[in-house]
């Protein structure tokens, strides 16, 4: 038996988790969120951004390869594939949205709501 069983209860399950689980502490989700955007996105975006600043190609390309390959070690040493780790921008951002949207919940004094139950 999954978990999970589509999209929307894994949205619902990590949203229930991510903010709470920081201890409701809006600076460090901050933190949290920034950190893994300038570690995994921002390399992206100068790498996109290099065709205009050649400066930027060997920082940016050393960057992903490093936040690739960490990603492609931490998913072999858990039995998942390691070409998996080519998502890992997109699981960023999902991430973020995820922990954008947990906060919103909570500021908003909304309650967190998975497989028909509800959180505080």
């Amino acid at each position: 038996m999954r978990m999970y069983e589509n999209a929307a209860q894994v949205w619902k399950g990590y949203a229930k988790n991510v903010f709470p689980g920081l201890g409701r502490n809006g600076l460090l989700l901050f933190g949290v969120l920034f950190s893994y955007a300038f570690l995994y996105l921002f390399p992206l975006l100068t790498l996109c951004s290099s065709i205009g600043h050649p400066d930027l190609f060997l920082p940016s390309i050393l960057a992903l390869a490093l936040g690739f390959g960490l990603k492609a070690i931490v998913d072999r040493s858990s039995g998942v594939s390691p070409k998996y780790a080519w998502t890992l921008p997109a699981a960023i951002c999902l991430l973020i949205a995820i922990g954008v949207a947990s906060w919103t919940i909570a500021a908003t004094g909304n309650t967190y709501e998975w497989k028909g139950r509800r959180y505080t």
